[in-house]
């Protein structure tokens, strides 16, 4: 038996003594299993249900993890646990009993490790660094966490939640192109892209998939923080919460976003010109990731490469640069280094299987990217053969900028 109540509901004493109970006589794991599909848009709309004050649909619940603030080093999901754990802030911050929580603390130690401040035991994006796929769920719980901690007045908790996202934001303006590309390019490939109208972050990284070269969520979420215009085509479920966010959020110290004005003029300065304002660069001071990752930009190029994979259940894009002006088509292109087997359509769908770490490299002398899907003392899964694989043709000229985050 489930029952649901909505944030707003009352709860007398022997109410909270029978929703005890229940919580008790049920094991969340194997509800949320049969209910709740493990896909975070499922679970961004349980999060807008919370924000509204809604009855749930699915038990939420069983996908709240502790062990996964433990350590960096397990795999399965990165985004699940996150987006649980905003439902819960905003629903039920602390719940008794053997499976019970404090979102108080546990925010605190992600927001806290993500931010560098807990050593080896976390690292920014954990095993999703990057993630195309992905990482707009974290954002869009982490901004329910800032606009909830502003709600219920626990300060400490939202200057915690606004420097995330102003970290999040300023590293995504090294990799953000001002205009959406008109194409992708793989290996000869050419794939168009349009309808969306908007920045596009071009950035590589873990669980990155060709299936969502496209994907625009986190793209959205950047142009709102940065004030860049987008019709928002596109977006998925996070668009309710991000509209309910934008139309409460009343918070000091800028907008939901974590900017202010002058923070959103300083992030287009680098979309647009490369410039890197001393206060941009304050924000990601501290971030540390499980392996490098490289920015790079030249006026109209942005380069992103991460030097090697950790997850092994989606494939990852080891690089993407975005080209302005033409290089293999009509310019606004981006190029990626994904050395492995492309889908063929129907339930093929090998980014899912055999993927290893892998390495790549960046040669700005030569002005080459390379990666290969076989790392030292790594052989090639099924269904990869092994490859390697090269962009070319970077700009001559000295870039303007070059900043590499790593585990040190």
């Amino acid at each position: 038996m489930t029952v649901f109540f909505s944030a707003s509901t009352p709860r007398a004493p022997w109410l909270a003594t029978l929703m005890l109970l229940l919580a008790a006589a049920t094991v969340p794991g194997s509800a949320a299993a049969a209910d709740c599909d493990a896909k975070p848009g499922v679970l961004i709309d349980e999060l807008y249900l919370a924000l509204d004050n809604k009855n749930f649909t699915c038990d939420w619940d069983g996908f709240v993890d502790h062990s996964f603030l433990g350590s960096v080093g397990g795999g399965g999901s990165y985004n699940l646990p996150v987006i649980a754990a905003a439902i819960a802030y905003v629903d039920e911050p602390v719940r008794s009993g053997n499976k019970g929580w404090n979102m108080n603390s546990w925010w605190d130690l992600y927001l806290r490790g993500e931010l560098g401040e807990r050593g080896g035991l976390w690292y920014y994006g954990g095993q999703e660094l990057g993630s195309g796929n992905y990482q707009f769920a974290n954002i869009i719980s982490v901004m329910t966490v800032h606009y909830q901690a502003w709600k219920v007045g626990n300060n400490s908790l939202r200057v915690l939640a606004r420097r995330w996202l102003r970290a999040t934001f300023a590293i995504h303006s090294l990799a953000a192109a001002p205009q959406r590309p008109k194409s992708f390019h793989d290996r000869g490939s050419n794939e168009p892209f349009s309808g969306y109208v908007g920045p596009y972050v071009a950035m590589a990284g873990m669980r990155s998939s060709e299936n969502h070269w496209k994907n625009v969520n986190r793209s959205i979420l950047f142009a709102r923080a940065a004030e860049i215009p987008t019709n928002a085509v596109g977006e998925g479920p996070q668009g309710a919460v991000r509209t309910f966010l934008e139309a409460n959020w009343a918070g000091p110290s800028g907008t939901i976003y974590g900017m202010t004005t002058t923070n959103q003029d300083f992030l287009r300065d680098v979309v647009n010109t490369g410039n890197i304002r001393p206060a941009i660069s304050a924000m990601w001071n501290g971030i540390r990731t499980l392996q490098p990752i490289h920015f790079v930009g030249w006026q109209g190029v942005r380069v992103t490469l991460m030097e090697k994979n950790n997850h092994t259940s989606t494939a990852p894009t080891y690089g993407m640069v975005y080209f302005q002006q033409p290089r293999s088509a009509t310019g606004r292109e981006v190029h990626v280094l994904y050395p492995w087997l492309r889908s063929v359509g129907g339930n093929h769908r090998p980014f899912r299987n055999g993927i290893t770490q892998g390495q790549a490299t960046l040669n700005l002398s030569l002005r080459t990217l390379e990666a290969t899907n076989v790392g030292p003392g790594e052989m090639a899964l099924s269904p990869h053969d092994p490859e390697t694989v090269t962009l070319d043709n970077l700009p001559t000229g000295p870039y303007q900028f070059h900043r590499e985050f790593g585990p040190n």
